[in-house]
């Protein structure tokens, strides 16, 4: 008769182990965070990393698996997080805070757009809007993205006022220094600024003899390339000039050049305004004091200083009195200065 027990009776017995199994590895030895594969030629298993391969070639064009750029819904086989279009829109309204699609606006409140050298958005701390080109605001202080130079145009949240800031050359990080070359406001005003569409502004403005004309028509009056005299007359005669100055400028002085020799001839020239209720005041006025021919005299104590072609123009006043001799006096222009 037979003794022993069946071998699968035996083997159940036995704790079995994992290794040294006929299709398995044979230790585990430097094995620590790997899983057992099945080899390439699916006879058994063997020790492998189970990292997922890089398959990102597999999505391009023609790829096993390419996305169109309209696909938001890839499939689950593509081990890829599912978003539907309104998924994904609402995910950038969580970063801009609209909806680029319904709306095609992006609020910038808290944000500022950056790219390259060129950068837009607020500084809520000053209630002003901004567009750069090569600058950034670190904290409080502006600095040049790259080398070269750096451009501001800034508007005021407040009232609508824009400026243009200019920056010369500058390195990397350094700090900027800006010069204001340009503001405009609300109105349509100008400021700070030299020149605009080829007109002067802000420097001095010069009205030659040939701008004048005489008070009365009867006048024997002559005026030549470079003065304006009396022809015959040893009479006073008066000259008017009207004259356009910058609005908001302030003028800070008139000043007459003219030729004169004799002591107690006369000539004078000035400035006034004129509403249009016929009042006139005088703002400035210069009367030669020297007998040596040609020279200036000026006057800097301006009365009602500032520009307002809102409510007045502006005209001259040229005196020549010649006392005994025509040509003791001659006027020859006026210049106005600005502040």
């Amino acid at each position: 008769m037979a003794s022993g027990a069946p071998d699968w009776w035996i083997q159940g017995l036995i704790p079995l182990q994992f290794l040294n199994l006929s299709d398995t590895p044979g230790d585990y030895t430097d094995k620590a965070g790997l899983v057992p594969e099945v080899n390439p030629g699916e006879g058994g298993l063997e020790w492998s990393d189970a990292k997922i391969d890089a398959h990102k070639s597999r999505h391009v064009v023609g790829g096993a698996d390419a996305l169109a750029h309209s696909d938001l819904n890839p499939s689950t086989s593509d081990h890829h997080v599912r978003f539907s279009a309104a998924e994904a829109r609402a995910a950038i309204n969580g970063i801009f805070g609209a909806d680029g699609l319904a709306t095609k606006q992006i609020n910038l409140a808290g944000f500022t757009l950056v790219s390259g050298q060129v950068s837009l958005g607020p500084m809520v701390s000053a209630g002003l809007t901004h567009f750069t080109q090569n600058a950034y605001i670190d904290i409080a202080t502006w600095r040049y993205r790259g080398d070269g130079y750096a451009v501001l145009f800034q508007m005021s949240d407040a009232d609508g006022t824009t400026k243009i800031y200019t920056a010369p050359t500058g390195l990397t990080d350094g700090a900027i220094s800006w010069t204001v070359r340009l503001t405009l406001d609300v109105s349509g005003n100008l400021t700070t600024v030299a020149t605009y569409d080829g007109i002067n502004l802000s420097k001095p403005i010069m009205i030659g003899p040939h701008a004048f004309v005489p008070r009365n028509d009867a006048y024997d009056w002559n005026i030549t390339n470079d003065s304006l005299a009396n022809r015959t007359s040893t009479a006073s005669r008066s000259f008017y000039a009207n004259i356009q100055m910058p609005h908001g400028k302030t003028v800070s002085e008139v000043k007459l050049y003219g030729y004169r020799e004799d002591g107690d001839a006369v000539m004078s020239i000035v400035l006034r305004r004129n509403d249009m209720a016929n009042s006139t005041d005088e703002m400035g006025t210069v009367i030669a004091n020297w007998t040596s021919g040609w020279s200036s005299l000026a006057d800097t104590g301006i009365n009602n200083a500032v520009i307002d072609n809102d409510t007045y123009s502006y005209f001259l006043v040229v005196t020549l009195d010649p006392n005994d001799a025509v040509g003791d006096v001659e006027f020859s222009g006026c210049k106005i200065s600005f502040a």
